[in-house]
C-alpha cells in the first residue's frame, strides 16, 4: 500500500552543501545541480528508511514552525524528490491523491510549498571556452585549436 512507503535519500554520488535556507544537492552521475527549499530539504534529509509519511510528518513538526506540515505538502515534496531521483526508489502519492489534488490541498498561499530546482551542468566539453590557467589546461577543450599549450594570455594556443 501506498501509505507504507519509507522513503531514502540517495546519498551516492552527491555533493551536498546548505545555504541559509537552501539545500544545493550536486548530483555527480547526472552533472545536474539541484536546489532544494528549506521544506523540501527537510523533507529529503528525514526520509532515513524508518519514517512513513505520518512518521515523516511527525519528525517535521519537530523541526519546522507553526502548522506549516500538512500531508499534501510533504507528498509534493516527496514526488518532486523522485522526479529529481533523489530518492533510493520512487515514490508514488496513493491513487486518491493524484498531483493535481495534491496541488489544491496545498493551497494558492500555501507557505510550506516545497520548492525544487534543477539545473542541467554543463560537461567540461561543452563549456569549453579556449581558456586555461595551466599548461595543459586546453586537453578537455575540444573545440580549442591546440589542446596542450596555453599562451601568456590565458588562450589555448596552437
Amino acid at each position: 500500500m501506498a501509505f507504507d512507503i519509507k522513503p531514502l535519500a540517495r546519498a551516492e554520488e552527491l555533493v551536498v552543501r546548505d545555504m541559509d535556507d537552501e539545500v544545493l544537492v550536486y548530483d555527480l552521475a547526472s552533472d545536474e545541480a539541484i536546489t532544494l527549499n528549506l521544506f523540501a530539504g527537510t523533507v529529503w534529509r528525514a526520509c532515513d528508511g524508518t519514517r512513513d509519511v505520518a512518521g515523516l510528518m511527525d519528525k517535521l513538526h519537530q523541526d519546522m514552525p507553526g502548522d506549516l506540515v500538512t500531508e499534501a505538502a510533504v507528498w509534493q515534496a516527496l514526488d518532486m524528490l523522485s522526479r529529481c531521483d533523489l530518492l533510493q526508489q520512487r515514490v508514488m502519492a496513493p491513487a486518491n491523491r493524484d498531483r493535481r489534488t495534491l496541488v489544491k490541498a496545498l493551497g494558492i498561499g500555501a507557505v510550506a510549498v516545497p520548492i525544487v530546482a534543477m539545473i542541467s551542468v554543463p560537461t567540461a566539453a561543452q563549456a569549453a571556452s579556449c581558456a586555461c590557467v595551466n599548461p595543459g589546461g586546453c586537453i578537455t577543450q575540444t573545440a580549442c585549436p591546440s589542446t596542450v599549450n596555453c599562451n601568456p594570455s590565458g588562450v589555448c594556443a596552437p
